[in-house]
């Protein structure tokens, strides 16, 4: 006779250690884009996507330069020319990290899925982090 208690117990225990398992590699993609961004205050995180928008727009020549990036290269010391340009270069590589990021969590969550043990799981997770330092970013 099957113990469907048990089983439910062990399928239960099995889904919360998938969900565990994907908030682990959240955490673990948040520390890489760190590794990138290094400590910024949340403010400046915050104006990055209009900061990018006003450099990619100026860089064009479709608006003169904003305030906050004449502002920035005032205090920096350069000239807005150069700090639009390094904006959008960062924007550029910070989003292909991104889109490589989202691609192995979504390949990371495809593997765990088809999991059946905790140590199978671990070893998903194992393997992305290894893909991300060996195919992926070459590190």
């Amino acid at each position: 006779m099957i113990n469907w208690s048990k089983a439910l117990r062990f399928e239960n225990m099995l889904r919360e250690e998938k969900d565990a398992a994907k908030v682990r590699f959240v955490k673990w993609a948040n520390g890489v884009t760190l590794e990138i961004t290094g400590p910024v205050p949340y403010a400046e995180e915050q104006s990055w996507i209009s900061k990018e928008s006003e450099a990619r727009s100026f860089l064009a020549g479709v608006i003169d330069a904003p305030h906050g990036l004449s502002l920035e290269a005032e205090i920096r010391g350069v000239t807005v020319d150069a700090l639009a340009q390094r904006v959008v270069s960062k924007a550029d590589a910070y989003r292909a990290v991104a889109a490589q990021l989202a691609g192995l969590r979504a390949l990371f969550e495809q593997s765990i899925a088809n999991a059946t043990t905790a140590e199978e799981i671990d070893a998903c997770f194992d393997q992305a982090v290894a893909m991300w330092h060996g195919a992926i970013r070459g590190t």
